[in-house]
Order: C-alpha cells, then sequence, then structure tokens
C-alpha cells in the first residue's frame, strides 16, 4: 500500500475526534482500534508547545512579558480567517490551504485599514461585517446543496 503522507494514519486519528453531538465519531474511533486519549493528548500537547513558543518569541521581541501584552482583537482576526477559509463554525470539514486563503485575505484587508489610518473601532466593525458576510453566505451554500 502506498501512503501520501508519513502522517495520513496520525491525521485521521485526529479527525476521528472531532466533535459530534451524538459522540458517535469518537466511539467508533475507538471500538475501532484508535487511541482516542493518546491522539487526543497528543494534539493538545503539541498545541500547547506552539502557544508557548509563541509566547517566548514575542516576549523576546519586545523585551517584556506581560500577560495583557499583545494586539487588540486578535481573537477575532483567528475566527474570520478560519471562516473566511469555508470551516463551518458548528462543525465539519475544514482544510489548512483555504484557512490560509483566508488569513492572506485578512491581512490584505488589515493592511489597507492601516494604511487608510482607520481607527480602530472601524477596523473591528469591518472585521465582525466580513464574518456575518462569510457566515451569510456559508448558510445560503448550506441550503442550496441541501434542496439538491
Amino acid at each position: 500500500m502506498i501512503r501520501t503522507s508519513p502522517f495520513s494514519s496520525r491525521s485521521a486519528e485526529v479527525l476521528s475526534l472531532k466533535a459530534s453531538p451524538r459522540r458517535l465519531t469518537r466511539t467508533t474511533a475507538y471500538l475501532s482500534g484508535h487511541r482516542t486519549r493518546v491522539t487526543k493528548t497528543l494534539v493538545y500537547g503539541i498545541s500547547g508547545v506552539g502557544a508557548a513558543l509563541a509566547g517566548i518569541i514575542q516576549s523576546s521581541q519586545v523585551h517584556t512579558a506581560l500577560a495583557t501584552y499583545g494586539p487588540f482583537g486578535t481573537e477575532l482576526d483567528v475566527i474570520a480567517a478560519v471562516v473566511l477559509g469555508g470551516t463551518s463554525i458548528m462543525g465539519g470539514n475544514g482544510s489548512v490551504a483555504r484557512t490560509l486563503l483566508g488569513v492572506f485575505f485578512l491581512g490584505v484587508v488589515n493592511n489597507g485599514m492601516n494604511i487608510l489610518n482607520v481607527p480602530i473601532d472601524i477596523n473591528l466593525i469591518c472585521k465582525g461585517v466580513i464574518i456575518v458576510i462569510a457566515l451569510a453566505l456559508a448558510a445560503r451554500a448550506r441550503q442550496s446543496s441541501s434542496k439538491m
């Protein structure tokens, strides 16, 4: 059997842990032999190490470390990038490539508003409007696909 990626079996285990209202996916993954507890621990551990590394790099660049330091509205940027990438907030399939496209689009929007010297209030409102439009388009696409 030819594998396309050395991480394909591990990524299948991670995808099998996605949240489901009835927990059928996790139960099925467990019963099919996937080590769900180990996989979940590894995913959270890798995420924690990544966050710690980002904090170390950021604090080394500004020569200080405060719990409240960081750009205002980062959470909104992350949500907007993921939604613009086409990932459903209610759960579903996502793609790293599409999320990166969302990040690039949001970077262009942020850069344009910075060049135009737009105040932070209007900047956050624009990002909120972008999220609402993306969610509305996703809902419309979901309705049209369910009618077919």
